[in-house]
């Protein structure tokens, strides 16, 4: 709708026209009929026994037959040969 009153007048004018409620295009027409035309409809709530139950699972829970700590061995830990530049490089310009 903003394009169409655009084309017949400034931009604020189709915009102002498109959401003041006075300029319906034909489905907003349709709309407001048909809200005008609905019959609130009753909302019934039936009630109905709810069979809820519980089965409780059978968990089992076992320990382990043995139990041994693995050792790791000789973890050594490399120190970097180099230390990062400072300052830190910087990219290439093309």
């Amino acid at each position: 709708m903003v394009v169409n009153f655009s084309q017949k007048g400034d931009l604020s004018a189709a915009i102002t026209k498109t959401f003041d409620g006075q300029h319906l295009c034909p489905l907003c027409k349709q709309i407001k009929a048909a809200k005008a035309n609905e019959k609130k409809q009753e909302m019934r709530v039936v009630a109905e026994k709810l069979n809820l139950f519980h089965q409780p699972s059978i968990i089992t829970l076992a320990r382990p037959r043995e139990f041994r700590v693995q050792s790791i061995g000789n973890c050594l830990v490399v120190k970097r040969a180099n230390e990062p530049p400072t300052p830190p490089p910087r990219a290439a310009t093309v």
